[in-house]
């Protein structure tokens, strides 16, 4: 068996072990595991001098973790409390070096784990398979219909870009971002929607003031679907109830802002706390026992922030770790998601065509909004593939332009 089929036998387990966890103080995902059964088997040190810019990444995890240990001792955490929070750094990290080891030995080891992914979240997603509860309830379909769609729409975007061409694409890309609005998944529909703007303005070959006038047009006319939309859901029943329920519910539906405000109530709560303990944070798993920063985020929407216990929730990643670890946890994460779109960006300028570069284009906006918008538990789960797919074909596109000098 050669060192190709290996790596890919390693993706599948590893995939396959993604979808296991196990309670252990905390929840333990047995893909964690899997990385450090195999991080003796390869070299760490290799893996800095072949990849430019991993130093970086590590260096940024060292860091958070460095802070968020002296948050935790400054706010005598409890043991339960900061051993979850420790772990998820050091297993971030190593899910990142292990994906990063084995994905780069083989082109295919990207769309190996799209489809690891697009098997495993139908079998074993979360409920069962029924499209009647859809109607019901709109969240259903992002819980279990969203985790096997997406993979499937990123590998027919791959065969699109390879086999057919560019517009195509951004075509493709539009469609799947309108079907996600309709089915009341709006952040997925704007990770396909933005990917879609962003491959049409990398593909215009015009100059700077045709750019830029092209770019105030787009503008407008986001501003115009957004107005249709909010229309459409509030009067012609499109979207899902939780749209209407968040836009009926709004003092300006109009106005984006707000919507952003009822959806990420929990980011308020953050905000709250990040005012009271600015330089260190209030450690891992950080506690509401009064419900003062949950009563301030009702107070300040109107909504009663639901919640069944007194844990507050980090439903953001950059504010999540200032909230819990300080101004130096946030500098940390913010240094590491500085060095991806850094290496993004030299990909997006570079004039070397990657088959992979929409669905790389996909998770750098999916990786923008998760550090905005989503729990710190998506640090282990989804930012170490991405991560690791960006490091990847940074380095492909830096190698190639030394050979070629």
């Amino acid at each position: 068996m050669d060192r190709i089929n290996k790596s890919n036998i390693i993706l599948i387990v590893y995939w396959f072990l993604n979808k296991v966890t196990i309670n252990i103080i905390g929840q333990f995902i047995l893909s964690e595991v899997f990385s450090i059964i195999l991080f003796p088997f390869y070299s760490v040190k290799r893996l800095f001098q072949e990849f430019i810019g991993i130093k970086g990444i590590v260096l940024g995890f060292c860091a958070l973790l460095f802070f968020q240990i002296v948050s935790d001792f400054i706010n005598q955490t409890a043991f339960a409390d900061f051993s979850r929070g420790w772990a998820a750094i050091i297993f971030s990290c190593l899910s990142f070096l292990t994906l990063s080891r084995f994905i780069s030995l083989d082109n295919d080891g990207i769309l190996v784990s799209l489809l690891s992914l697009f098997i495993l979240n139908i079998l074993f997603g979360r409920g069962t398979m029924d499209a009647s509860l859809i109607a019901e309830d709109s969240n259903y379909f992002k819980v279990r219909y969203t985790p096997f769609l997406n993979p499937l729409f990123l590998m027919i975007s791959y065969f699109i870009y390879k086999y057919r061409n560019y517009i195509s694409t951004v075509i493709w890309f539009i469609l799947i971002g309108f079907f996600y609005f309709y089915m009341d998944a709006r952040s997925n529909g704007l990770f396909y929607f933005f990917t879609g703007i962003i491959l049409f303005f990398r593909q215009l070959k015009v100059d700077f003031n045709l750019r830029l006038l092209l770019f105030l047009v787009l503008i407008f006319g986001v501003g115009l679907l957004y107005v249709l939309y909010v229309y459409s859901v509030l009067n012609l029943g499109f979207g899902g109830k939780n749209a209407f329920n968040q836009l009926s519910n709004s003092p300006n539906p109009f106005n984006p802002v707000w919507l952003l405000v009822y959806g990420r109530t929990e980011v308020i709560v953050l905000l709250s706390t990040i005012y009271d303990n600015p330089i260190f944070g209030s450690g891992s798993w950080a506690k509401d026992h009064s419900g003062l920063y949950a009563n301030f985020a009702s107070d300040f929407t109107g909504l009663k922030l639901q919640t069944d216990t007194n844990v507050i929730n980090p439903h953001s990643i950059f504010f999540g770790y200032w909230a819990f670890a300080g101004i130096g946890g946030f500098i940390s994460i913010l240094f590491i998601y500085l060095r991806l779109s850094k290496m993004y960006f030299k990909i997006y300028k570079s004039e070397l065509q990657i088959l992979y570069f929409p669905i790389l284009t996909y998770f750098f906006c999916e990786i923008t909004w998760m550090f905005l918008f989503s729990p710190i538990g998506e640090m282990r789960v989804s930012f170490p593939f991405i991560a690791a797919l960006i490091l990847i074909a940074f380095n492909y596109i830096y190698n190639f332009r030394n050979l070629n000098e």
